[in-house]
């Protein structure tokens, strides 16, 4: 007797990505193509996050859609060497870099993502922090003492809400800066609800003209790549 076919396409109903760039090109990406799914934007850093998902307006979203399967979106920084500015990685984890927490996205529904997505995605080790690294000096040493490859601010956070309701949680996002590339100084460009705020980014910017402009080109060069990736996910 023939043995059943299991369907193990996972439930992934629900995207969740930092507002702002990072949402509209994924919004822009996933416009092209029918049944989009529920997509989300969140506050940019873990505390802003946390907040959300507790109480507010995203608490009411998420009780409303009642999510099966979540895929967070967006940018990330490169702690590794190899891993060049637009390269799409998958997360098989995220460390906490505050409570050196240990979080896993899910094997099965990550796994389905890799097969899916083939040679244009990298799995890799993640590292959450609730601010912006921003020296290459910084993510070099980071990279070394944790052994791993991608840092971001907000995955362990959401990994963490959604490990407490059985939920799974995948992490796909794209390179926006290289290990070498120091930024300018972002630490005040974000308030105390994840929002950015456009003066202080202006004068970030203009105060380090040259980190500034790289951010800048590498930005957009690593959204492109983001809102075709969301083209491209035909299978969920």
């Amino acid at each position: 007797m023939d043995s059943p076919i299991v369907n193990l396409r996972p439930a992934l109903d629900t995207i969740l990505v930092p507002q702002g760039s990072e949402y509209q090109a994924v919004m822009k990406g996933w416009q092209k193509k029918p049944n989009c799914p529920s997509i989300l934007a969140i506050p940019v850093g873990g505390k802003a996050v946390e907040k959300a998902l507790l109480r507010g307006l995203m608490f009411q979203k998420m009780r409303k859609i009642s999510p099966q399967g979540i895929i967070v979106m967006g940018l990330a920084g490169s702690l590794s060497p190899q891993l060049k500015l637009g390269q799409v990685v998958l997360y098989r984890s995220c460390l906490d870099l505050e409570s050196d927490q240990l979080l896993f996205c899910d094997s099965s529904a990550t796994g389905y993502l890799v097969e899916k997505l083939g040679h244009k995605v990298q799995l890799v080790e993640a590292l959450s922090s609730d601010r912006v690294i921003t020296e290459a000096e910084e993510k070099q040493n980071l990279g070394k003492r944790y052994k791993v490859q991608v840092v971001d601010m907000e995955g362990a956070t959401i990994l963490k809400f959604f490990a407490a309701q059985q939920i799974p949680v995948v992490i796909l996002r794209v390179i926006s800066d290289e290990i070498n590339q120091s930024l300018p100084d972002l630490s005040q460009v974000y308030n105390s609800a994840g929002e950015l705020q456009t003066w202080p980014l202006t004068k970030a910017l203009i105060s380090q003209p040259i980190a500034g402009f790289n951010l800048i080109r590498s930005s957009l060069y690593a959204l492109k790549i983001l809102e075709k990736l969301a083209t491209e996910i035909t299978f969920i």
